[in-house]
């Protein structure tokens, strides 16, 4: 080993890494801190801590994983049932979308502790609802954007064998869909 070439230290791959001044920025452009955790706190204190106690939620939150997903959306950043080993919480910041759907179980009436299941699927559905649009806006433009640097294989020459091969399994593939639609099970493939 040589003294003039200095040694870098080797990062470890499973270590939390530090957010970018980019991604930062993101976060708070998003919901700030600021707007987030107030308001997560009153729906908290008018929510739920009138009708359970510390203890309630850290037993109930052990014993149910949806009320802890649920629960941890809105309270996770802060709630001693959420913190780590170290006593650390394991959250930064509530959900916006646990404090969106604890804002509307507030206008609906709706107890977060009875209807945790309610609750998370009601963030799915926003996150599976912005996946949604976000991936149509990428196919839009991936559409009017086509990709140039494809290099064309002997699948997409029609008259090869390796064209014929693919539609042959397009057609597999389509059979398969029809029948798994009218509830058949026969066996499409050949042994």
């Amino acid at each position: 080993m040589t003294t003039d070439v200095p040694q870098i230290p080797q990062q470890d791959p499973n270590a939390t890494q530090k957010l970018t001044p980019d991604q930062l920025a993101q976060i708070e452009k998003d919901v700030p801190e600021e707007a987030r955790r107030p308001i997560a706190m009153e729906l908290y204190k008018s929510l739920i801590e009138p009708e359970y106690s510390e203890e309630d939620i850290e037993v109930m939150v052990h014993n149910d994983p949806d009320l802890e997903d649920s629960l941890a959306q809105l309270i996770g950043w802060f709630h001693p049932a959420f913190h780590d080993s170290r006593g650390a919480p394991t959250y930064d910041n509530p959900s916006r979308l646990g404090v969106k759907v604890a804002q509307e179980f507030e206008k609906e009436g709706l107890d977060i502790v009875d209807n945790a299941e309610e609750f998370s699927n009601r963030i799915e559905k926003y996150v599976y609802d912005a996946g949604k649009a976000e991936f149509a806006s990428a196919k839009a433009h991936a559409d009017k954007n086509p990709a140039r640097n494809v290099k064309v294989g002997q699948a997409a020459i029609p008259g090869t064998a390796a064209h014929q091969g693919l539609q042959d399994l397009f057609k597999r593939m389509d059979a398969y869909d029809k029948d798994q639609e009218q509830g058949n099970t026969k066996r499409l493939v050949k042994k």
